[in-house]
């Protein structure tokens, strides 16, 4: 059977039931919950337990869908989604994992309506109401209900490749939707086109698919080159299968829960959305947003509304990591010594063996291009462990020469959503506009200089480090966090 929402859904059921999760699992709520706020806290009180559980909620007040959330909350149901050995279910292991799989995109598979789960209802003309769906509102303030979870496609109409981006979409009617294409993106880009042919522009939208299709609808740079659907079957191991739309020009995931369509048909003109809860933990309105007519929603006949908290953790680690991955392979085509990247404090770090001094800027500089809601990048030298803060903290203190070392790059494209992004005026924080001031760190050593011998324990020991094991010596310890020591990481 082809991979959805269901199978997934099923495979942390059985996870669950073997004793498998530590921080994950699923949580069934079967008594009535509210769209406003309640699955949000419900999710929030978890976390701070140290709880990140799939959660299932039978029932939603005013409509006859159940609602399911918290798909990309931990780090072992994002494992359990691409197939990775649970050895690896952690933040450093599905990096790399993920490397694997983003090369290995697959062409979508075409079928009919009638092997399409998502047309087993077909809603159009007057029948179209977004009423229908339980759309949650997720915080306060917040201008009313957003669907947050959902994967919009539409056409570039130059090659007429497929692109798909995760935007939020705010309910603006019963037919109508905001859109809040980011600046920056693929499908802004495709807006814009769309305008200067005078055209416009269809969408679908779709939600409740197999979490491993929203991971990959989050990678970018595929603009006029592939779809993020055929990154999907990568990640999914198998093609990913697609049916035509009702009432637009475009294919979409034939296992989704439900799809909207619909027109953006002055792409030209703008309107506002928000305030809204966005990843960054601030909540501010007066967005510019494209205005979507919804022509068709397309649904199983017992469809699951997949919702997402976008002031919750899994907002971040939806693409996070696909996004560091992306960074990665932006910094090792200037640099392929590259070793390992990783998002710390706000910031990407980059490990490098530099060979010529220059390079730890070059990395930095990279990577700040790999991904334009990334304002610090710093490079550090091959041998610090980017997964242990005094090493981190080393390079910054002991290594980093300020007046060197810095670089500041004025007025740079970068996240519109960030309060210190600004517009063209230079006012900071009071018409947030897409440009930014970036910092590139280069906390690298020089290379022909001396320089102070580091004291690790793989140095300091004479071997010892490597053959003395604590068990031998009656004294428990978890390995996991043994090899996090300042220095004991393996070479990559």
């Amino acid at each position: 059977m082809a991979k959805d929402l269901r199978t997934f859904l099923e495979q942390v059921k059985q996870v669950e039931d073997s004793g498998g999760f530590k921080e994950a699992g699923y949580q069934r709520i079967d008594r009535p919950v509210k769209p406003y706020l309640e699955v949000q806290v419900i999710q929030q009180k978890l976390a701070r337990a140290g709880r990140y559980p799939v959660i299932y909620c039978d029932r939603v007040e005013g409509s006859d869908l159940p609602l399911a959330s918290n798909l990309w909350g931990s780090w072992e149901t994002l494992g359990l989604a691409v197939g990775a050995d649970p050895a690896k279910w952690s933040e450093r292991g599905l990096f790399w994992e993920y490397e694997e799989k983003l090369h290995r995109r697959r062409p979508t598979k075409l079928v009919p309506r009638s092997r399409a789960p998502v047309k087993e209802v077909v809603l159009s003309g007057e029948d179209v109401d977004l009423g229908l769906l339980p759309i949650p509102q997720h915080a306060v303030p917040q201008g009313g209900k957003y669907i947050t979870a959902g994967c919009m496609i539409c056409k570039d109409p130059d090659t007429g490749i497929q692109n798909v981006g995760v935007y939020r979409h705010q309910v603006q009617g019963k037919d109508f939707l905001g859109c809040m294409i980011n600046p920056g993106r693929d499908g802004a880009y495709i807006a814009f086109r769309h305008a200067e042919l005078g055209r416009p522009m269809e969408v679908a939208i779709f939600l409740g698919h197999h979490p491993a299709v929203g991971t990959a609808c989050c990678a970018h740079g595929s603009l006029g080159k592939f779809s993020e659907l055929e990154v999907a079957g990568g990640f999914l191991g198998e093609p990913l299968e697609v049916v035509k739309g009702e009432t637009v020009d475009l294919e979409v995931p034939a296992r989704a829960e439900l799809v909207i369509e619909g027109v953006i048909d002055e792409p030209r003109e703008t309107s506002t959305d928000g305030p809204f809860p966005e990843l960054n933990n601030y909540g501010r309105g007066g967005k510019p947003v494209y205005v979507m007519r919804v022509t068709a929603i397309t649904m199983r006949k017992d469809a699951i509304y997949h919702d997402l908290d976008p002031s919750h953790r899994e907002h971040r680690m939806m693409g996070g990591n696909l996004n560091l991955n992306q960074i990665y392979g932006a910094v090792k085509e200037v640099v392929p010594t590259v070793r390992e990247v990783r998002r710390a404090f706000g910031m990407v770090w980059v490990r490098i063996k530099k060979r010529v001094e220059g390079e730890g800027k070059r990395a930095a500089l990279a990577a700040l291009h790999g991904e334009f809601n990334v304002h610090i990048a710093v490079a550090v030298d091959e041998d610090i462990n980017l997964w242990n803060e005094s090493d981190l903290g080393l390079a910054m203190s002991q290594r980093l020469v300020a007046d060197r070392g810095i670089v500041m790059i004025p007025r740079i494209l970068g996240s519109h959503l960030n309060p210190t992004s600004y517009n063209e005026n230079r006012d900071p924080g009071i018409e947030m506009g897409p440009m930014a001031t970036k910092l590139l760190i280069d906390a690298t050593r020089p290379l022909h200089q001396p320089w102070h011998t580091r004291i690790t324990p793989q140095n300091a020991y004479e071997g010892l480090w490597e053959t003395l094991k604590l068990e031998d010596y009656g004294i428990p310890v978890d390995a996991q966090k043994a090899e996090a020591r300042p220095g004991a990481f393996p070479v990559l």
